[in-house]
């Protein structure tokens, strides 16, 4: 997907080192191309309108964290993502080190690496899933349009 790319790009091509919320961001657009490639091994029209119904609860999940995301950025909520888990900051923290390349501590959440036209990252994210959440309603009715057409012939 195009916002995927544009974040690999920004992190590998520029530099720009994600947060914590920009790694669950990714895991929203993995888990629809992973269930969009399941999609494309069924022919049946349930098994795609099921596909559908599973994108359409994925960009509904990734909204609520891209907002949550653009809410930090803002200071209307707290970065402190570890503060409902029974896991300590620190243990998740030292995990985290230990998959980053330069063993440095994430960004913090609350500070934005870069805005293009006065936006950040986050807020064309909340403006792209949007429009996907949109997109994949309207060909998820005209599909099922589709099929009541056809079955009322």
């Amino acid at each position: 997907m195009l916002s995927l790319s544009v974040g690999l790009v920004a992190e590998h091509g520029f530099g720009i080192r994600p947060c914590q919320f920009c790694w669950y961001e990714r895991y929203v657009y993995l888990a629809i191309v992973a269930v969009s490639i399941f999609a494309l091994f069924f022919n049946k029209l349930s098994a795609k309108l099921m596909s559908m119904s599973v994108i359409f609860i994925v960009l509904l999940i990734g909204l609520f964290v891209t907002g949550w995301h653009v809410a930090i950025e803002h200071g209307w909520a707290s970065d402190d993502v570890c503060a409902v888990s029974d896991i300590s900051c620190d243990e998740i923290l030292e995990s985290l080190k230990d998959l980053n390349d330069a063993g440095e501590r994430l960004p913090s959440c609350a500070k934005v690496q870069i805005y293009v036209l006065g936006l950040s990252m986050a807020e064309y994210n909340v403006i792209a899933l949007l429009f996907y959440l949109l997109m994949t309603g309207k060909i998820f009715e005209v599909v099922v349009c589709n099929r009541k057409n056809k079955n009322s012939l």
